[in-house]
């Protein structure tokens, strides 16, 4: 199996803004399934935020070299 058959979430460079205040930018990830990973960080540093692009509950701002899988 390829690993492109094998991923669940794949970001590349996406962006949240609100207010004209960037969330969350410039993030990049792969998540195989099957895999476990964690989210940790301090109060406040967009951990529910970018859960929320996760489960697509908000979108992302994107670009031409974005993309959201």
């Amino acid at each position: 199996m390829s690993i492109e058959n094998n991923i669940l979430v794949k970001l590349k460079d996406v962006g949240l803004k609100r207010n004209d205040k960037w969330l969350v930018k410039g993030v990049s990830l792969v998540v195989e399934k099957g895999k476990i990973i964690t989210l940790i960080g301090p109060n406040g540093s967009g951990k529910s935020t970018f859960l929320k692009l996760l489960n697509r509950s908000i979108y992302p701002i994107t670009s031409n070299d974005s993309s959201f899988k």
